[in-house]
């Protein structure tokens, strides 16, 4: 089929040659000046072609890694609480598949073309860490793939229990690629990854600020997209646009607030701003007292609480009706993620920055990222890389089947174009300008610093957050709740120590 392809190519060129030839011999124009006899000498027509051009074709290209798979007839199992979408059988007779139907349809083409199948076994999610831990240590997976509860990742990676993706994928596959790839690595402790992730768009975790441009403008502000673009949005510059878009009345009521949100959404924000550490990922121990965490602390506490910059909760204690309020008008910046920003703020012109960097942080962190929720290959697994070349080939279901791979000439479509259907028919019209929205993409999925601690409820318990809203010492606060904190740890990892 690709040679029939290239030999029409070929043949196409060859024949608009031949016409542009042609044409340039019996145009109705004479020439004003007597041609020279060189110029004079027709042109010799061209000898047919006898041989198929693209046999001669002296460029030959490896082919895909797909191209050459063969599962052998295997069934490949994903042990998970959730059976997904890959299994409905969908109706044949549509011309614009749902994703249900695509995954069902993508499923049908890896049996055909690469001889492969693969099966659900669902469980309820309390049953899977333990039936997972129990099959491995017996040398038996009960899957190639399996989905781990979040909360247990770490510990079956400190027990070896899943295998990292560098020991079974080499370096020249398409999953480390930066960009195109299907497949991203997902999990990432201790410099290396032990999950395999679908590469997507975030639209839930809180990574980003978005603004009320009409207060920025107001204030005689500069755009803050514009100064983060230079490089000069920092912790001492998003203050100065706090207070300058705080206004308090004469009866000393502040009718207008630079920040918003709820003090438990920003504080992650606000702690990976500065690149604070919760908890060690080598041993699982507390490390909540480093400098960079206290230091992140005092930050919030000026803000909050010494010059009250945050807007108040309403009566009821209600921040999340608060932060809402921002669609009143009455409020510059505010945590907010995307599946927010298309019914909350009405006509509000928003722009979108990630939160501002201190004075610790090396590489422009805006927010805290814990564990993907991928697919891990079980230590002991038959043959890791078909697993994974097979996890691959599922990803690949808008690339075929979605409405503009059946649109296109070419029968399928890159990673790049869906995620610019998706920028183009969503993102970008949450916001006033196209810039905003990539600045807001970009930090969702490359400004995220890892950190296991979020999966320990302590660290965020309403007493510290609210102790900071009133005023209280950070290193003591910390201090007061150490004991909490560390009975927390033991029980989720006290036996990894």
């Amino acid at each position: 089929m690709k040679r029939s392809i290239k030999t029409i190519i070929l043949l196409t060129l060859l024949a608009l040659a031949l016409a542009f030839t042609a044409a340039c011999n019996n145009g109705d124009d004479e020439p004003e000046e007597t041609p020279t006899e060189e110029a004079a000498t027709p042109t010799p027509e061209p000898e047919p072609v006898e041989e198929d051009p693209a046999e001669e074709d002296p460029v030959v290209e490896d082919p895909p890694v797909a191209d050459t798979l063969d599962f052998g007839g295997r069934e490949f199992v994903i042990f998970t609480h959730n059976p997904g979408v890959n299994t409905f059988d969908p109706d044949p007779t549509i011309e614009d598949p749902t994703a249900d139907d695509r995954h069902w349809a993508n499923l049908q083409r890896i049996y055909e073309e690469f001889n492969g199948s693969v099966r659900h076994e669902v469980v309820a999610y309390e049953d899977i860490f333990a039936l997972f831990v129990t099959s491995v240590m017996a040398g038996n997976p009960l899957g190639d793939l399996v989905e781990v509860p979040s909360s247990n990742l770490a510990s079956a990676i400190a027990q070896g229990l899943i295998m990292p993706l560098d020991e079974f994928i080499p370096a020249d596959e398409e999953i480390w690629a930066t960009s195109g790839n299907w497949t991203v690595p997902a999990t990432f402790l201790n410099n290396r990854y032990y999950a395999l992730g679908a590469n997507s768009i975030e639209m839930g975790a809180l990574g980003f600020l978005v603004y009320n441009k009409d207060i920025i403008a107001a204030a005689g502000l500069e755009d803050p997209g514009a100064v983060y673009d230079r490089g000069e949005w920092d912790w001492d510059t998003f203050l100065e646009y706090l207070r300058e878009t705080t206004t308090i009345g004469p009866d000393g009521v502040h009718n207008q607030f630079g920040l918003g949100g709820s003090p438990g959404s920003l504080l992650p924000m606000i702690l990976a701003s500065n690149a604070a550490t919760l908890m060690d990922p080598t041993d699982f121990s507390f490390a909540m007292d480093n400098p960079r965490t206290i230091h992140a602390m005092e930050f919030a506490v000026q803000m909050f609480n010494t010059e009250r910059l945050l807007a108040t909760p309403n009566e009821e204690g209600d921040w999340w009706a608060d932060t809402t309020a921002a669609a009143y008008g009455n409020i510059a910046f505010w945590p907010a993620p995307y599946w927010m920003l298309g019914w909350a703020f009405g006509d509000i012109p928003l722009g979108g920055v990630p939160f501002p960097a201190g004075p610790d942080n090396p590489n422009g962190y805006a927010h805290f990222q814990g564990f993907s929720l991928g697919m891990a290959v079980p230590t002991g697994t038959e043959d890791p890389l078909a697993v994974y070349r097979m996890f691959n080939e599922m990803q690949q279901a808008d690339r075929f089947f979605s409405p503009y791979a059946l649109d296109s000439d070419t029968g399928e479509v890159p990673v790049e174009r869906i995620f610019r259907a998706s920028l183009e028919g969503w993102i970008w019209t949450l916001f006033d300008t196209i810039e905003d929205a990539n600045r807001v993409n970009h930090a969702m999925n490359y400004l995220a610093l890892p950190e296991l601690g979020l999966n320990v409820s302590a660290f965020f318990s309403g007493d510290i957050v609210m102790g900071l809203v009133n005023g209280e010492s950070p290193a003591q606060l910390i201090e007061t709740h150490r004991p909490v904190i560390e009975d927390e740890l033991e029980e989720m990892f006290g036996a990894l120590r």
